[in-house]
């Protein structure tokens, strides 16, 4: 029996049919690999890259239930960003999240691609929508191109006018969809100038910082003994979360892939933060009966 009388997803080769590796290596023209970091797993996760495509989901995160969601939908190409592997494998086995994650790949014939830090640092990468997203006026990489390593997941430039801690707070609840970022220091009275760090902050950022202070630094995931530092040196920050700084990964990707494989069905997944508001539970109207 050969694999595609019994699995829709493993497709037969056709000549207009581009394969799962074609999808990768144009992604790659916009996000080389060369521009990873040295402790970053991205590129290929799973599976057999020379699979003809069916269809290509999109997301941040590659979990089990994404690709239980691609197999329902048909699809058998799952572009992540973050890659669900990361340490050496000794095993794969469904004892494991990573052994239960490879092994529905395979059987569902499903192949996962990651784009990670060598897309946070690309030309029009994570770093750069971020920096769209949050509408800074002449956004350019910080501390500058001299700083090996740090100006890949970060920018700075100014907001269109100057506003206050309110004003700014309503900004980023905006733009991000941050309704509850955390504050480390005190936000100034007037806001304008803004660096902003994709993702998970990074305390090699703090002697720039230092150097040459914004108003407020835009990050995720900073870690406590880290949001001391930055009280310390008097840095503002306005912490928003991994998600929310990163989350325009998956319509931009949708976006430049449609438009370069317009035969090949390209889907958003639909995510949610992790991490849930803990308002859910105490405002009247938000769907919680105890």
């Amino acid at each position: 029996m050969n694999d595609a009388s019994w699995n829709p997803l493993i497709a037969e080769r056709t000549p207009d049919r581009p394969a799962c590796r074609d999808v990768a290596l144009r992604l790659e023209s916009w996000a080389p690999p060369a521009l990873a970091e040295r402790w970053d797993n991205s590129g290929w996760m799973c599976g057999e890259p020379d699979r003809p495509v069916t269809g290509i989901l999109v997301c941040l995160d590659a979990t089990p239930d994404r690709v239980a969601e691609a197999a329902q939908a048909g699809e058998n190409l799952i572009v992540s960003h973050h890659p669900p592997l990361f340490a050496p494998l000794r095993s794969v086995t469904d004892d494991t999240r990573e052994g239960r994650l490879v092994g529905m790949c395979w059987r569902n014939g499903i192949q996962i691609y990651s784009a990670h830090t060598n897309f946070d640092a690309a030309c029009g990468g994570l770093a750069d929508l971020l920096a769209c997203e949050l509408g800074l006026v002449a956004p350019v990489p910080f501390p500058g191109p001299s700083c090996e390593g740090l100006e890949g997941r970060a920018r700075q430039g100014r907001l269109p006018e100057q506003v206050d801690a309110p004003g700014f707070i309503r900004w980023l609840s905006q733009r991000l969809g941050a309704s509850g970022p955390r504050i480390i220091g005190r936000l100034p009275d007037r806001i304008e100038r803004i660096v902003t760090q994709n993702g998970a902050y990074d305390e090699a950022l703090l002697p720039h910082l230092r150097r040459c202070p914004p108003d407020v630094l835009v990050a995720g995931d900073v870690k406590y003994h880290d949001a001391l530092d930055l009280a310390e040196a008097g840095i503002a920050v306005a912490d928003c979360g991994h998600f929310h700084t990163e989350r325009m990964f998956v319509p931009a990707v949708v976006r430049w892939l449609s438009a370069r494989f317009p035969e090949v069905p390209v889907r958003a997944a639909v995510e949610q933060d992790v991490y849930a508001d803990a308002r859910l539970y105490t405002e009247p109207g938000n769907g919680y009966h105890g």
